[in-house]
């Protein structure tokens, strides 16, 4: 039986002005000159991505270099001049990913208030806000948290958003009970867990994403340490000692081959 055909991406990388002009049906906007420090914002590496540009094939070798070494499915680059650009119309929904494991549960809750902790580039809550949620994130790092802000501006979604700069190590910023989810992917600081307890509203959702035990012995070897990482079976068990009810507990492996584990639970 063939597998299933994989999703192709249409990604104008001309500047704003040009594709607001006209640009192919269905595709996306991403100026080169802010790719590099926004790849957060790119599509998820498992599509085909179609470039569309009007630098000289003479004058490529940059974007290609940059977009090979990302190791899409597949990849090509071709001229707007050959394209039919005449499509005004922005596609629906965004080219980059949220972290899987919250878009698939997500769409069964009703809107409310959620918290990203390490917010990071931004994906995530800008997903939830254009989904109706008003969410706070936070981030230990300024230039993260600004880039958040940022990233959810451009998507228009920062009304719906606030974020701040805050250290998980001392007391957070947040009343107890305040929150209907919390989100947490790719970030760990064990003191923490209880605390998030505490910060949901009872029946409150906690959603969470990260690295398994195994990460140190792939090919990208990251993270190397066991304070980066769960132990088997660890997560579920903290949780359990603290308030929560587990929903759904699963394991996979992200494209780099790394184990992460993902987690719904219930604070009772």
């Amino acid at each position: 039986m063939a597998g299933a055909p994989r999703q192709r991406v249409l990604l104008d990388v001309r500047d704003a002005e040009q594709y607001r002009l006209g640009h192919v049906e269905g595709s996306f906007s991403q100026p080169w000159c802010t790719i590099i420090r926004d790849a957060s914002a790119l599509p998820p590496r498992h599509v085909d991505l179609c470039l569309i540009t009007d630098i000289p094939c003479a004058e490529r070798g940059e974007m290609w270099r940059y977009f090979t070494q990302m190791c899409y499915s597949g990849l090509s680059i071709v001229s707007a001049a050959d394209m039919d650009c005449t499509s005004r119309c922005v596609p629906d929904g965004f080219c980059w990913r949220p972290n899987p494991f919250l878009a698939r549960h997500v769409t069964t809750l009703p809107p409310g208030l959620a918290l990203d902790v390490g917010c990071g580039a931004g994906r995530d809550l800008a997903y939830l806000a254009a989904r109706g949620w008003a969410v706070v994130g936070f981030d230990n790092r300024k230039p993260l948290a600004d880039r958040s802000r940022d990233f959810c501006t451009r998507h228009g979604t920062a009304a719906r958003v606030g974020v701040c700069v805050a250290d998980a190590r001392w007391r957070l910023p947040f009343r107890t009970a305040a929150f209907d989810l919390i989100h947490v992917c790719r970030f760990l600081h064990r003191p923490l867990l209880p605390t998030l307890a505490t910060l949901l509203r009872a029946g409150g959702l906690l959603l969470y994403s990260h690295f398994l035990e195994g990460c140190e012995r792939t090919a990208r070897g990251y993270p190397r340490k066991d304070s980066g990482f769960f132990r088997a079976g660890e997560l579920e068990d903290t949780l359990l000692q603290h308030s929560f009810t587990l929903l759904c507990a699963e394991t996979d492996q992200l494209e780099d081959g790394r184990p992460m584990i993902h987690v719904l639970a219930r604070r009772t």
